[in-house]
C-alpha cells in the first residue's frame, strides 16, 4: 500500500496538461506548388499526366530549333496505364475532336521542325484537319509521322489533302502526340521535340513557336494537404483569406463542382490515401480535444465538418492502429466562432499521430446536402494533450492491450520474461468466444484478429502459466 501511495503522489507531481500548436495552424505560411506549363497553342495530356504520377508529359523545354523554347512531348507509364503526351486543338469528344481555332486561307502545306527518340513499333504524329460550316464531314487533312530516332532538328512538311476542290475553311483542328493512341501500341520512352509549327502556300494561317507558356500552379497552405491539383485550370476549392481570426490569413474551404463531377472543398494535415484520410502531424501524447474557430457561409442546408483521428505506427507487423477518432458537424456562423473536437481515448500505447480534416460540406453524414458554393474559414487551430506522467513500475508485470476498443486488429504487448501466454476471450454472458496462444519474447507483440467477432462488450483473461490479467474490451465495428 505504501509503495502504490508513493507512485500516485510521483504521478501527480509530473502529471500537467499542455497544449500545443498544429503546424502551421494559424495558417500564416504559404507556398506556390507547381504543377506544370501549358503551351499557349491547345490543350495537353498534362492534366490526366498529374493526376496518375504527380508530373506533366508534355514540357516547355529550351532544347528549341529557334527562340528559347520549344515543346517537349512523352509517353510514360501510370500504374495502370501508358500515357503519350499529346497537345490537342480543339476539345475532345465521344468521336474526335470538336471546335478548334480560326483559319480563314486555305493552305497547301504542314510544315515543323522536329527531333525525337521513338522506341520500336511506336509512332509520334501531326494530324491536322479542316472544317468548314455547312459541310458535314471535314474537308481537308494532314498528317506528319516520326519514327525511329533523329537526334538534331530537321525539318518536315506534309501536302494537305482538300476534300472540296474550292472550299476555304473556318476551323483548324487536330493533334501532335508522341505515341499511337492505342494501350498496346503506346511505348514509354517515346520522346518527341516540336518547334515552329506552321503553314506554306497562304498568308495569315495559324502557328506556333512555343515561346508562350502559361504556368499552372495554386498557393498552397504549409503542413496541410489538399486537392487542389484536382481543379487546376479551375478555380481551387482552398485558398488563402485575409478574413482572420489572428494575424494576416486563414485558411478558406468552398465547395467546388469538378470537372470530373465530384464537389471537392477539404483541407487535411495529413493526406488522402484510398478514398481515406490518412497521416498527419507527430505527437508525443493522447490528445483530449482540438480546437479553433471558424465562420461558415452554408448553401441550402449544408454543414461543414470537422474530423479528428489518432494512430499507432506499429513496427513489429508494419501497420498503423486507429486509436480515436470524432467528427462533428460546424453550423452556420457569420462570425468567428470557437469549436472543440474532443477526443477520449487515454491508453497505452500513446498515440503517435493526430490528423485533422476540414471539410467546406457533408461529406460523410449527408452527401445529398453537398451544395458548390458553401465556404468554410478557418483559423488558429489548437491541439490540448493529456497529462504526461511517469509510469507506474507497478505495470511492468502486465500485459498491455491495445487498441481498445478494438475493430479488426487487437495487439498484446507483454512487459515480463513470459514467452507462452495465453489470451481468453469472454462475453457479457460469460461464454468463451475466443482462445489461442501468444508466443514471442519481453517487449514484443503478438496480434489477436477479432474481425470475426460481434461488437459489445468483452472480457479477456491472459495467463502466462504463474499469472492471470484480466480486463474489459470493447470491440467495435
Amino acid at each position: 500500500m505504501k509503495k502504490l501511495i508513493l507512485s500516485i503522489y510521483a504521478m501527480l507531481l509530473v502529471v500537467s496538461s499542455f497544449a500545443q500548436t498544429v503546424p502551421n495552424g494559424g495558417f500564416e505560411n504559404w507556398y506556390n506548388n507547381y504543377y506544370f506549363d501549358e503551351p499557349n497553342f491547345g490543350t495537353t495530356s498534362n492534366l490526366q499526366s498529374y493526376f496518375s504520377i504527380l508530373s506533366g508529359n508534355v514540357e516547355k523545354t529550351t532544347d528549341a530549333f529557334a527562340g528559347n523554347y520549344a515543346a517537349k512531348l512523352s509517353t510514360v507509364a501510370s500504374p495502370t496505364d501508358t500515357l503519350p503526351g499529346i497537345i490537342i486543338v480543339g476539345t475532345p469528344g465521344g468521336s474526335g475532336i470538336n471546335g478548334g481555332i480560326p483559319i480563314n486561307v486555305r493552305p497547301d502545306s504542314l510544315k515543323c521542325y522536329a527531333k525525337f527518340n521513338i522506341q520500336p513499333n511506336d509512332t509520334a504524329s501531326i494530324i491536322i484537319g479542316f472544317r468548314k460550316f455547312g459541310f458535314v464531314d471535314p474537308i481537308g487533312f494532314v498528317q506528319l509521322v516520326f519514327t525511329g530516332v533523329q537526334n538534331s532538328y530537321q525539318e518536315y512538311k506534309g501536302l494537305i489533302t482538300w476534300l472540296d476542290a474550292t472550299a476555304v475553311p473556318d476551323t483548324l483542328f487536330g493533334y501532335i502526340t508522341s505515341s499511337i493512341f492505342t494501350q498496346y501500341s503506346s511505348m514509354p520512352g517515346s520522346e518527341l521535340l516540336i518547334d515552329n509549327i506552321g503553314f506554306t502556300g497562304a498568308i495569315g494561317a495559324p502557328s506556333t513557336d512555343f515561346e508562350t507558356w502559361t504556368t499552372v500552379e495554386s498557393l498552397e497552405p504549409e503542413s496541410w494537404w489538399t486537392p487542389n491539383f484536382a481543379l487546376i485550370n479551375q478555380t481551387p476549392c482552398v485558398t488563402q483569406s485575409t478574413d482572420a481570426h489572428s494575424g494576416q490569413y486563414a485558411l478558406r474551404i468552398e465547395n467546388v463542382l469538378s470537372s470530373f463531377g465530384d464537389t471537392l472543398g477539404f483541407a487535411t494535415n495529413g493526406y488522402f490515401f484510398s478514398g481515406d484520410f490518412a497521416g498527419g502531424m507527430a505527437i508525443v501524447q493522447n490528445p483530449i480535444k482540438v480546437t479553433g474557430y471558424y465562420k461558415y457561409s452554408p448553401v441550402g442546408n449544408d454543414t461543414a465538418l470537422v474530423g479528428v483521428y489518432t494512430s499507432k505506427f506499429e513496427p513489429t507487423f508494419g501497420n498503423t492502429v486507429s486509436l480515436d477518432s470524432s467528427l462533428i458537424k460546424l453550423p452556420a456562423a457569420s462570425t468567428y466562432t470557437y469549436f472543440e473536437v474532443p477526443l477520449y481515448y487515454n491508453g497505452w500505447p500513446i498515440a503517435d499521430t493526430l490528423n485533422i480534416t476540414f471539410a467546406s460540406g457533408n461529406y460523410q453524414n449527408d452527401a445529398s446536402l453537398l451544395e458548390p458554393g458553401s465556404v468554410l474559414l478557418i483559423d488558429d487551430i489548437e491541439v490540448l494533450y493529456n497529462p504526461v506522467a511517469v509510469e507506474d513500475n507497478l505495470n511492468h508485470n502486465q500485459a498491455i492491450v491495445y487498441p481498445n476498443p478494438v475493430a479488426e486488429t487487437l495487439f498484446i504487448k507483454m512487459l515480463n520474461k513470459a514467452t507462452n501466454q495465453t489470451f481468453k476471450l469472454f462475453d457479457a454472458k460469460g461464454a468463451l468466444v475466443f482462445e489461442g496462444n501468444c508466443q514471442y519474447q519481453d517487449g514484443m507483440v503478438a496480434a489477436v484478429d477479432v474481425s470475426e467477432i460481434p461488437q459489445g462488450l468483452y472480457f479477456y483473461q491472459i495467463n502466462d502459466g504463474e499469472n492471470n490479467l484480466t480486463g474489459k474490451l470493447t470491440i467495435q465495428k
